[in-house]
């Protein structure tokens, strides 16, 4: 599922199994779901359909509408239907959702008009690559919380470690080579970058309901990937810019306006482009 800070995005229904492809309104987080056939019980789509759908109740009709407003609360559900048919156009412009389980619950909800392009794959060397926990690394972004806005990843070829230093303040989360939390860790060159703590958070915990163990890859400031995949067939991948700053400084520096950075399409490739913010 896309982060609640994606409100509206673009589903393309294919022949071999279900994409997302899509970014937030400020182009800081770009959201890419691969969802193969062979993971649903029932399969069935004669061709590529690309529809669009509010996410949750920022989107263009509210949460009533919303996907996400209408996953049951009580209702235990051990199987999802979804269909896209109808003969009228009133009924080609709904997408129906069934839920069973203790009990049932049908819905049906607008589609939006889709988009004509998608955001398109960005293209990253990445320097430095770190399997890690997916718990523990929440736990650690759930404290980090407290203590600031952003944080700063520092990788080389012995040590991982998460910060985020403030002028009053300094947290550091290391990581040791070959433990039982960081499984691997591969690094070209040293690098950091700095990002903003809200995006990973609502990252980490959407993975979280489908994956035990993340990728993180980075480069100095470029922006950071995040991704899952398990063995049934899904792959979800995230890419969030970074602020760029002089990592001498302390990460938290108000009331300073800071360089951030926006993931802007430009033809076939998506770029860091620096906007200021206060």
């Amino acid at each position: 599922m896309p982060t609640a800070l994606i409100e509206e995005c673009d589903i393309t229904l294919g022949t071999s199994g279900i994409r997302v492809n899509t970014m937030d309104p400020a182009h800081v987080a770009l959201c890419r779901i691969e969802l193969a056939k062979s993971m649903f019980e029932e399969y069935a789509c004669d061709k590529d359909t690309k529809i669009r759908l509010a996410i949750n109740s920022k989107g263009t009709y509210g949460n009533g509408s919303s996907l996400v407003g209408q996953f049951p609360n009580k209702i235990k559900a051990s199987l999802m239907d979804i269909k896209l048919r109808g003969e009228t156009e009133f009924e080609k412009s709904r997408l129906e959702l069934s839920f069973l389980g203790n009990l049932r619950k049908n819905a049906k909800i607008p589609l939006l008009e889709a988009s004509e392009e998608e955001p398109p794959y960005p293209k990253i060397r990445f320097n430095a690559n770190v399997k890690i926990v997916l718990a523990d690394l929440l736990e650690v972004f759930k404290d980090m919380e407290k203590h600031g806005d952003n944080f700063r990843l520092t990788a080389t070829r012995e040590e991982f470690k998460i910060e985020t230093v403030t002028e009053l303040t300094e947290q550091v989360y290391p990581f040791e080579k070959g433990s039982d939390v960081m499984l691997e860790l591969d690094v070209r060159e040293p690098s950091k970058a700095t990002f903003n703590l809200k995006y990973m958070l609502d990252i980490l915990k959407q993975l979280k309901t489908a994956f035990e163990i993340v990728t993180l890859e980075w480069s100095t400031n470029l922006p950071l990937k995040i991704s899952g995949e398990n063995i049934q067939g899904a792959t979800v991948e995230y890419f969030l810019a970074p602020r760029i700053e002089d990592h001498d400084e302390p990460i938290e520096r108000k009331p300073e306006p800071k360089p951030e950075t926006e993931l802007i399409q430009e033809e076939d490739k998506i770029v860091c482009t620096n906007i200021v913010t206060n």
